[in-house]
């Protein structure tokens, strides 16, 4: 498509945002340094239980050329704000709360699977975001979406409590509760295999889903879809809470043994219902690959 006459000519062109397809490169592990040496054994051990592959795709939206990227990421920062409900199901006491003092904004209720849903939900670039599109070889307006490419061991998913708001340097907490899954958490939705898959003419045909299944609060199992495998299959064992407000904070956390709960805060370590980790205001929610591989 060539730039219409009316238009002034587009500053220099700069590099694009992504690179195109035939250029797309796996980015070196986090257990290696950008020259490929090693760069230690220990840092090697944390990537290959924490490090898993993001994957960005951007369309430019005139001529539906895509662009792809690939990058190591350690944790999923996922965003609040789309729930009904403010407290907790059956929350009492200090230790199953996340710490609602004063000076922290209530929030709604939402599930960790809607947040991952629109993590990775196709999204409208704003008009001061257009992206360069080599096949148009102008700016164009462009949508972009998030998938993983390859999951990790252990998955670690921070809910984005503190926000900053638009207007001065002001940080506030958002104190909602989100439900969560103790056990099998299906992230095979969220994954690129499923959210990218295409035909022969480039329309995306995803495979049907495995279903949520055991504790994960998810999906009934749909008619024709495969079981679920065990490596998009993933068991909570650690949460981290924080209690009060930006100022004057706290952090406890919930850990799992085998199949008993403790609440750890500071030298005290008792105890947990599943009932009192399900009721907690989570911020950094850790989970296990069912099969590790």
């Amino acid at each position: 498509m060539r730039q219409p006459s009316c238009l002034p000519p587009p500053p220099p062109v700069p590099a694009p945002l992504h690179p195109g397809p035939a250029s797309l490169t796996r980015p070196p592990s986090l257990g290696e340094s950008r020259g490929g040496q090693p760069a230690g054994k220990a840092c090697e051990e944390m990537s290959s239980i924490f490090a898993g592959v993001l994957r960005s795709e951007v369309r430019c939206e005139v001529c539906g050329h895509r662009s792809t990227k690939l990058e190591d990421f350690f944790d999923i920062s996922l965003e609040l704000g789309r729930g009904s409900s403010p407290t907790a199901p059956g929350a009492s006491g200090p230790a199953a709360g996340g710490g609602g003092a004063a000076g922290t904004s209530g929030g709604a209720a939402e599930s960790l699977e809607a947040c991952l849903r629109a993590f990775t939900t196709e999204e409208q670039l704003l008009s001061e975001e257009r992206c360069w599109c080599s096949s148009c070889a102008a700016l164009q307006d462009a949508s972009k979406q998030m998938s993983i490419e390859r999951l990790p061991n252990v998955l670690c998913l921070q809910l984005k409590r503190f926000r900053q708001e638009s207007r001065g340097k002001q940080t506030s907490k958002m104190d909602s509760f989100v439900q969560f899954p103790l056990a099998s958490l299906n992230m095979y939705r969220y994954t690129s295999a499923f959210l990218t898959a295409r035909d022969g003419k480039g329309r995306k045909t995803p495979t049907p889903p495995p279903p949520a299944c055991g504790g994960g609060g998810g999906v009934a199992r749909e008619r024709g879809a495969r079981p679920a495998a065990a490596e998009h299959l993933y068991d909570l064992f650690g949460i981290a809470v924080h209690h009060g407000t930006m100022q004057n904070g706290h952090y406890t956390a919930y850990i799992r043994r085998h199949a008993s709960w403790f609440h750890c805060d500071d030298a005290s370590v008792t105890p947990a219902t599943p009932k009192a980790v399900r009721s907690c205001k989570a911020y950094l929610l850790f989970y296990i690959r069912k099969a590790v591989s």
